[in-house]
């Protein structure tokens, strides 16, 4: 009996001893020295949140707020070339239209501020072909002027921007074949253009490869799913044109899909 009176009051006097630091620490104030940092740089994670599109000029620095609030650390921002060039040869536009959108300077400007990573997307034919489609060959000396021009103004010339992703989901119908790119040669061109073109306006530049759309069988017509399609750009030599790829996991396969059986020879 006194031995399992010893073992009781034993561990009574164990919990107690574990508890009572984890109590106190409870109730008191942290150490705000003791506390890590509310931004690490070498934090992969962000948001794609484009704001240059989606928030109006006189909310960005509220939504930029947000972002820092919520710890983003990187943010993808769509430099949509429809919008900062209306003609072939004409000047690019970075401080919006007069509608209180499309401010790429503002937007891009006030993250770089507030300490967010931002990855540059260089996306979709040019406004003068919007709904026409026409060949690549009717705008690809054009998409490397683009490219060359927004490059330089935001990476050389202004130092925001180093990481940029050409084109956006070329393996789904809407972005690739209704977009322009009639075959997957197509989209190894423009990658292989827009490398060039980024790179001679900064050597900097680092290229992505325009994020595949999911990873699970598209049925679709004109669509791939996204590993037949790397598959193919590989073969290709598209591959050689980018320093990262991207896919994007959507539902309902989890992002482990990727390596399922199902999904990998």
């Amino acid at each position: 009996m006194r031995y399992t009176h010893l073992l009781i009051g034993r561990s009574l006097l164990l919990c107690a001893l574990v508890l009572f630091p984890l109590l106190t620490r409870s109730a008191s104030v942290p150490d705000a020295a003791a506390q890590p940092p509310a931004y690490n740089k070498s934090s992969p994670f962000g948001i794609v949140a484009a704001l240059g599109n989606r928030v109006r000029e006189d909310e960005l620095d509220t939504a930029v707020g947000l972002l820092r609030e919520a710890g983003v650390q990187w943010q993808r921002e769509e430099i949509f070339w429809d919008r900062v060039q209306k003609a072939p040869g004409g000047p690019f536009i970075w401080n919006g239209d007069g509608s209180g959108f499309y401010n790429y300077d503002r937007a891009i400007g006030a993250q770089v501020a507030a300490g967010i990573n931002v990855l540059g997307l260089l996306d979709y034919n040019p406004y003068w072909f919007k709904s026409k489609n026409p060949h690549p060959d009717e705008w690809i000396e054009d998409w490397g002027n683009y490219v060359y021009a927004t490059v330089a103004h935001y990476g050389r010339d202004k130092g925001w921007i180093t990481y940029w992703e050409l084109w956006n989901e070329p393996n789904v119908r809407a972005s690739g074949y209704e977009s322009g790119l009639y075959e997957i040669k197509d989209f190894v061109r423009l990658l292989e253009v827009g490398r060039a073109a980024a790179q001679a306006a900064d050597p900097n530049a680092i290229i992505v490869m325009g994020g595949m759309s999911g990873l699970t069988q598209i049925d679709a017509e004109y669509s791939y799913d996204a590993l037949t399609y790397l598959d193919e750009v590989g073969k290709l030599g598209g591959w050689q044109h980018v320093d990262i790829i991207a896919l994007h996991p959507y539902h309902p396969a989890p992002p482990e899909a990727i390596f399922s059986a199902s999904t990998v020879p």
